[in-house]
């Protein structure tokens, strides 16, 4: 047996010493990139020798993304969102021996091993010794980033009163532009502010509340007033388990949303209106309340974005002329929250994908670029930012402050980008510091993520198949797109007053469950309880 078992081992041996040999040799890949001119790329020539090539997609432009997947020519390496079972499946992406990640990047490893979950998210569920993808881990969103914003001299002239703001006011930016305070508003006070908007400022307000169809972007706040964690979430209420399509406070939302609708409150083009387009009317001043991620505040890359729009340069420092940033809203029965950013925990959402067609020299190739990328302050810095004094500055002391990105017509000529990517983030909590201006740092550290953002709030599903031990994948895969089909236009129906909500209700329950809802709840239901995962428990 030890003769057979040493014949065996034996060439795995040998071939893992020829790819280290011939990882030294790979001298070209492509990652994916929106950015042709990167600084990393000049760095990763002198570093390690390889030439990189972007492909120049962002990785947030759907389209693009899609098309390049559907022809099968995505790049080397890089974050294309999607399912990495699927892709794994398909042959689009290739698995990652976890051994060769502690050997080649042993830097990544340690971050695992502080944060275990990495290890396990998107393994291989044919081999739990290998993984899909890498996983990123971004602790900055493991909570309720979403916040409803609004003009403190506006909401006061709408009649808002909020006693003790100037006393209890958190700054968010260093502009004196944004601020969060610990206000508790009901469903009712927020419907009184909105007709506020309406009635007594409809020159200044054109829309008292701005909202999109991107559901769990623009309706997070609104859908956790009634215990709802937002899209593809679920929770047990009485001992049951729901699926978000068919929650019971999904009802009571639609009905309680269109009565706003109903009276002019919510945007009219709401079910047709995506988030790029919201955005153009919250930058254009239309919008009384909106809800948007508070690490916006005083970041470079989203001053025009909500809640740093609010208020133009002009208006600065004028009385009363600041945003608002307040907790989410409490619900007709005492309910309240945002859905976590990173829905159930802060790794395993920002993936980075090795091709399938990467070879085993390459992928190598790839750790040990990453180990110094991802895994040091120094590299980190250079794939994010770029190069100190020319692409971005520091607020403060080195490493130990906002690395603060220099405007891009203010870039000396022939500098190029800096960035490669933000994708794959790591971002531990001693990173906050560098990724925030100091307030928005502080007021992360110190109060919006303790005890995993419940000061903010932070509502996650009831059960997860984290480990990937049901057939969950399978049916959301062959069911989930007629089931959104569903659940959307019933929503938007019941919302915009085309349909009796009471009154088809169990009708539409019924149809969904038929058409595979329920056979995605029973799978669901033998997933790991989220709360006992994330204390390090595994509880079904």
């Amino acid at each position: 047996m030890t003769c057979a078992a040493a014949l065996l081992l034996a060439p795995t041996a040998l071939l893992a010493e020829g790819q280290a040999e011939a990882a030294a040799e790979v001298t070209e890949m492509t990652w994916m990139s929106q950015y042709a001119d990167s600084y990393a790329y000049k760095d990763m020539q002198e570093r390690f020798g390889v030439t990189v090539t972007a492909n120049e997609i962002f990785e947030n432009d759907g389209e693009k993304r899609n098309l390049m997947l559907a022809a099968g020519e995505q790049p080397d390496f890089g974050n294309w969102w999607g399912n990495p079972v699927e892709f794994y499946q398909d042959g689009a992406t290739r698995s990652i021996p976890k051994a060769w990640i502690r050997e080649y990047a042993p830097n990544l490893a340690r971050m695992y091993d502080d944060y275990p979950l990495a290890w396990n998210t998107w393994e291989n569920p044919d081999n739990p010794d290998e993984m899909l993808a890498i996983n990123g881990i971004s602790l900055n969103t493991d909570g309720n980033l979403m916040l409803p914003f609004f003009r403190y001299d506006r909401a006061m002239e709408a009649g808002l009163e909020m006693p003790g703001y100037d006393e209890g006011k958190v700054s968010l930016d260093v502009y004196g532009r944004v601020y969060y305070y610990d206000h508790d508003m009901t469903w009712g006070e927020m419907g009184d502010l909105l007709r506020g908007y309406r009635d007594v400022m409809p020159g200044t307000v054109e829309i008292p509340l701005g909202a999109c169809n991107l559901t769990h972007w623009c309706l997070n706040q609104w859908l956790g007033a009634f215990g709802i964690r937002g899209d593809g979430t679920n929770r047990e209420v009485g001992g049951q388990l729901y699926y978000f399509h068919t929650d019971p406070g999904m009802k009571e939302f639609i009905k309680a949303f269109g009565a706003w609708f109903e009276e002019g409150l919510i945007d009219r083009e709401l079910p047709t209106l995506n988030r790029d387009k919201y955005w153009e009317k919250g930058q254009a001043g239309l919008y009384g309340v909106q809800s948007e991620p508070y690490t916006n505040a005083g970041q470079t890359y989203a001053m025009y974005r909500t809640p740093n729009n609010m208020v133009p340069e002009a208006e600065v420092g004028q009385p009363g002329a600041e945003v608002v940033g307040i907790p989410p809203i409490i619900g007709p029965g005492g309910e309240r929250g945002g859905r976590a950013y990173s829905a159930i925990a802060g790794v395993g959402n920002y993936v980075f994908y090795a091709s399938g067609s990467v070879d085993d020299a390459k992928l190598i190739k790839m750790l040990e670029m990453m180990d110094f990328y991802m895994g040091t302050m120094e590299g980190w810095i250079i794939f994010r930012n770029g190069k100190e004094g020319v692409h971005f500055n520091w607020d403060g002391e080195p490493f130990e402050s906002f690395a603060r990105e220099v405007a891009e017509d203010d870039l000396p000529e022939g500098a190029g980008h800096g960035r490669l990517s933000v994708y794959p983030v790591f971002y531990t909590l001693d990173r906050l510091k560098i990724i925030a201006p100091r307030p928005l740092a502080d007021f992360q550290s110190g109060y919006a993520l303790v005890d995993g953002g419940v000061n903010v709030h932070t509502t996650r599903s009831h059960r997860h198949d984290f480990f990937h031990e049901t057939d969950y994948e399978d049916l959301r895969q062959r069911f989930m797109s007629t089931l959104n089909t569903m659940w959307s236009e019933f929503f938007y129906k019941g919302i915009t007053g085309q349909l009796d909500v009471d009154a088809e209700w169990d009708a539409y329950v019924q149809a969904w469950s038929d058409a595979g809802g329920a056979d995605i709840v029973a799978e669901l239901a033998k997933a790991p309880i989220v709360n006992e995962f994330r204390q390090g428990r595994r509880v079904y």
